[in-house]
């Protein structure tokens, strides 16, 4: 590369993201596609159990549970997508030093995640039973998509290339990624929006993203050794 030489690359690229381990995928086969839970708490009195084995479900004589929790997903659950593209300009600076200005950015749309259907919606009024959307239920958990979020970011690098034993590259970068969904690494089915009737409301910076960032490298091989400036005739 001469010194004048200037060089504009770019690149786009779709992926399929990874919405979740092998769990979440067990958890969705099981719902097809609703599931209900119901908890029981065993007492014994006078000498009889409320439960065995043999028998795992109490006489309620007509009386439910006090709480029954049911969850659920839409049936064309799909894969979120990742789009990903990137510009970046770069320069010989001078000996063995190469600058390089880029934007990088990212668009993931269609992300799990999980809206409380029977929550009341926000209101000044206080909180009783009786407000939940499906009287006889506590917790509805369903799981939907389409939630998403973006990345940019500008970069400036330098570089200075292997020669006489030394290597450097440092990295400055200012990020901004805006995410209707909260970060949880994909380890359950999605995040949960604070408000489940306006998932767009809960639009923020990621919290998991530093808007500056910061890395550089440096290594020196030391001209010691055979074939170096010094001990330059010692064994290999």
């Amino acid at each position: 590369m001469r010194s004048h030489d200037v060089v504009l690359r770019g690149a786009y690229s779709v992926f399929h993201v990874d919405a979740g381990n092998i769990n979440n995928l067990t958890l969705l086969i099981s719902s097809a596609p609703f599931a209900l839970g119901e908890t029981f708490t065993n007492s014994i009195t006078n000498g009889v159990p409320l439960m065995t084995l043999n028998r795992p479900f109490p006489n309620l004589v007509g009386r439910g549970p006090a709480s029954i929790n049911a969850g659920g997903a839409i049936t064309n659950l799909g894969v979120p997508r990742l789009q990903q593209y990137t510009v970046s300009l770069e320069s010989h600076l001078f000996r063995g030093w190469v600058g390089t200005l880029s934007y990088v950015g990212s668009q993931t749309q269609q992300l799990w995640y999980v809206r409380g259907i029977n929550r009341p919606p926000a209101s000044l009024t206080p909180f009783t039973t009786s407000r939940f959307i499906y009287p006889g239920y506590s917790n509805i958990s369903f799981v939907e998509k389409g939630a998403s979020a973006s990345y940019n970011a500008l970069q400036a690098r330098v570089q200075h290339r292997y020669s006489n034993g030394l290597e450097f590259d440092a990295l400055f970068q200012w990020v901004s990624e805006m995410t209707d969904l909260a970060d949880n690494g994909f380890s359950t089915l999605g995040g949960a929006p604070e408000d489940p009737y306006c998932r767009r409301c809960g639009l923020a910076p990621n919290f998991t993203t530093d808007n500056l960032d910061f890395r550089g490298i440096l290594l020196y091989e030391l001209p010691v050794g055979h074939g170096k400036t010094l001990a330059a005739h010692t064994n290999k």
